[in-house]
């Protein structure tokens, strides 16, 4: 069974300037021709060429983060120090074991 969605997207200045909302997250893309960039809540950046014809463009979409799409900069700021704090515990420890074996 499929899961109801939500997604509305709202005009600011035609042909320009679009303000994009969903179920988790929102985003404004700007359009100048064929070329649209987008910033998402997510920290998600995509751009994106449509070239004339059926089907043919190009898109390049990246986080802000990489693998840590949906966190927030304090999110990844936090994880960042948690994984560094765990880095200095493990070299102390290493220390201390290697004192102890002297």
């Amino acid at each position: 069974m499929g899961r109801i969605t939500f997604r509305r997207r709202f005009t600011i200045i035609p042909g320009l300037l679009y303000l994009n909302v969903n179920r988790a997250s929102w985003s404004i893309t700007t359009r100048v021709g064929p070329v649209g960039h987008t910033r998402s809540s997510t920290g998600r950046r995509t751009t994106s060429v449509n070239l004339p014809g059926r089907g043919v463009g190009y898109r390049h979409t990246s986080t802000a983060a990489g693998r840590h799409r949906g966190q927030t900069d304090e999110e990844q700021e936090t994880e960042a120090t948690r994984e560094e704090l765990r880095r200095r515990i493990a070299a102390r420890r290493a220390n201390i074991r290697r004192m102890r074996g002297q």
